[in-house]
């Protein structure tokens, strides 16, 4: 089932949920950030990298899509755009590259780092280890092992600045 789009964003107590699947919302909260909730337990924050388990189902969407529907979210609700632009995009794809056991997933990230050059840099080490991983396709590990040369090529020109988050300023 695809991630749904929650036009209107559905706004709820201090939470401004953006995204649905099934039984799961995803949002921001007004103070604490990106959450999400599973069916009506207690919201869960992305403090941690192994809580982006339950943001990998955004990468399903395209880059554009899902850019749009932040844009659209800060443009009804400017309270929360503070918090919608700083999504954990850097976090969620390095943890998707990283902590995956089939191709599906890196697969999908690796789709949004060809539309984020820029991130490629930050998660040079993740698109590394993703390259030499066995229990990836041979395709998919060539396909990181090409934007890890494309890394080295650039190398002499900028250094690279990691970030834990990944702010949308464009949206």
């Amino acid at each position: 089932m695809k991630v749904a789009l929650t036009p209107p964003a559905i706004e709820q107590h201090a939470y401004y949920w953006l995204f649905q699947r099934n039984q799961q919302k995803i949002g921001v909260h007004v103070v604490n950030g990106w959450c999400t909730q599973l069916r009506e337990e207690e919201p869960l924050y992305f403090d941690a990298d192994e809580r982006c388990v339950l943001l990998m189902i955004l990468l399903e969407l395209t880059p554009g899509e899902f850019t749009q529907h932040l844009a659209d979210a800060k443009r009804l609700r400017p309270e929360y755009s503070e918090n919608i632009k700083h999504f954990p995009l850097t976090r969620l794809l390095g943890y998707t590259l990283h902590s995956a056991l089939s191709d599906y997933w890196p697969s999908k990230a690796l789709d949004w780092l060809d539309e984020h050059v820029a991130l490629q840099h930050l998660l040079a080490n993740e698109l590394d280890y993703t390259s030499t991983n066995k229990s990836l396709s041979q395709s998919l590990r060539q396909r990181a092992k090409r934007m890890v040369r494309g890394l080295l090529s650039d190398a002499m020109r900028k250094p690279a600045h990691r970030k834990d988050v990944f702010s949308l300023r464009g949206v």
